[in-house]
């Protein structure tokens, strides 16, 4: 009689000469290191992307902000009896840059589909990022703050509704689209293979 040989479930082999629990214990922890790396990286990406407010070039001024620019300047610029320029001294000129460049206004509005450029900065501050590795999942965006209602708007576009102290009244502020995540995510992209060898090779038993 001939016995045909049954081979074993993989399971099985593997339940009698693995440290299963261990190995699991080892995944497990290099998994949650994956996604919470994946959610630093995404957050300082889009961090990193908003830029603070800066003072408009004289070339971007308006043609009255201009002219009024150089008429300052040339105000603030010392001159002896026969016209001439007169040097000045270091803290004169500290004063008259000031002056200067409190004539340029806020460049605030970045180009379209750019991220937005930020202030006091509440909106970097607020970016965090959750990892759940028993759900294969990170979560990361700003945190829903009442001074944050349009963050999702500055992503998408939209309105928002709010209190206006100044108005005495509710006012609805509408948006264009600024998106900082969406870039972020797709940037953080091409990085996740290395995140991933990384973390798996600290897991090596």
């Amino acid at each position: 009689m001939r016995f045909k040989a049954q081979r074993p479930h993989i399971y099985a082999v593997t339940r009698n000469f693995f440290d299963r629990d261990k190995i699991i214990r080892r995944l497990t922890a290099a998994k949650a290191r994956i996604y919470m790396r994946i959610g630093a990286l995404v957050r300082k990406i889009a961090q990193n992307s908003m830029k603070p407010y800066r003072r408009k070039k004289v070339s971007e001024l308006t043609d009255e902000q201009r002219q009024l620019y150089r008429i300052r300047a040339r105000e603030l610029q010392p001159r002896d009896a026969r016209g001439r320029l007169m040097p000045m001294p270091p803290e004169q000129k500290a004063r008259v840059r000031n002056e200067l460049r409190s004539l340029r206004p806020l460049h605030t509005e970045p180009e379209p589909g750019k991220p937005p450029r930020v202030g006091l900065g509440l909106l970097q501050q607020h970016i965090y990022f959750s990892a759940d590795p028993d759900r294969d999942a990170v979560v990361i965006g700003p945190i829903n703050l009442p001074g944050l209602k349009a963050a999702e708007a500055l992503e998408y576009g939209g309105e928002v509704r709010k209190f206006n102290p100044f108005a005495g009244r509710t006012v609805t502020y509408r948006f264009r689209a600024f998106p900082y995540m969406r870039p972020a995510l797709d940037k953080a992209q091409g990085r996740y293979v290395d995140l991933f060898r990384d973390a798996l090779a600290l897991s090596r038993v």
